[in-house]
């Protein structure tokens, strides 16, 4: 499964189907499938993203583009624990998986201007936890929200290499 999607093409494309998957708990990934995948950058359009089922996880990898990159510095200060951006300056992609750390359930994606957005800052764009009301950005950074009392993490990360060009995504031993 391939889902390739923009933030705005998100809201249309993918926005029910997103929402029907928060309300389910994903259950840990079975250890069978092939021992890796690769994605070619140059196929996800700068400042977008695809998603990819990796090992029955959903795995989001996202390519930054300049103004996406500036979007999430701006809200360096509302990141939980200060993360900076990982790779510093221009990354070349995030990469993690489309799943809560809080208690496993399926993340919808929210783009900027959407009325489910936190309003403490302005929101740039990225998921949310609708059954525990959590947010991540774009570079799966846990973000601070107004009233939200419990501390959330990061989202995780596959095992991965960035390659040139190509995202290897790779089976744990």
């Amino acid at each position: 499964m391939l889902v390739v999607s923009s933030a705005t093409l998100a809201t249309v494309s993918c926005g029910g189907l997103l929402a029907g998957l928060s309300l389910l708990s994903l259950r840990p990934a079975y250890d069978k499938g092939p021992s890796h995948f690769q994605v070619q950058l140059e196929r996800i359009a700068p400042g977008t993203y695809v998603e990819v089922e990796w090992l029955g996880r959903p795995v989001v990898i996202v390519r930054p583009d300049r103004r996406m990159v500036e979007d999430l510095q701006s809200i360096d200060a509302f990141v939980l624990g200060c993360a900076p951006l990982p790779n510093g300056g221009m990354p070349g992609a995030f990469v993690y998986e489309r799943v809560s750390t809080y208690k496993g359930c399926g993340l919808e994606h929210i783009p900027a201007g959407s009325p489910l957005a936190p309003t403490s800052f302005q929101w740039r764009g990225g998921w949310r936890d609708a059954c525990h009301i959590g947010y991540w950005d774009y570079a799966g950074r846990a973000v601070r929200t107004d009233g939200r009392a419990v501390q959330l993490a990061n989202l995780v990360s596959p095992e991965y290499t960035l390659i040139g060009n190509r995202i290897d995504l790779k089976r744990k031993n």
